[in-house]
């Protein structure tokens, strides 16, 4: 019936996902086209994810879902790559190089990770048994 805006007085124009830590409602991460932002707080203030070289890398983040058992570990499709967290954004690995669009956890098992790459005028689907580690 009603909504609040909580991002009225930041500068951006696309939103592509949003992930809310399944143990903690007040956590919250959203891909803001160009970065990951991340409140502690319900969403009243949002903060950058990453360090400075994450953060300058101006990509476009297209999914990101958080690990159903460890709320420290986020997966994030870029345009320019596959980046997974183990420290709750502050910093992210670059995994796999390419145009990442889509993430999902395998339902029974949580090392279970795909992924969707798109390859020009293909697209492939991954898989991986490692917690996205590779």
């Amino acid at each position: 019936m009603n909504w609040i805006p909580l991002t009225h007085n930041l500068l951006f124009n696309e939103v592509y996902a949003l992930e809310i830590d399944h143990t903690n409602a007040d956590v919250l991460y959203f891909a803001t086209g160009k970065t990951i932002l991340k409140s502690i707080n319900g969403g009243s203030t949002f903060l950058n994810t990453g360090d400075a070289a994450f953060q300058a890398l101006n990509i476009r983040v297209r999914d990101i879902k958080m690990h159903p058992t460890n709320n420290q570990i986020l997966f994030a499709c870029t345009e320019t790559g596959f980046y997974k967290t183990v420290n709750g954004g502050s910093n992210w690995m670059l995994i796999a190089t390419g145009d990442y669009r889509e993430v999902e956890v395998h339902p029974t098992n949580a090392a279970i990770i795909y992924a969707v790459k798109s390859d020009g005028i293909v697209t492939k689907f991954y898989k991986s048994t490692d917690t996205g580690s590779t």
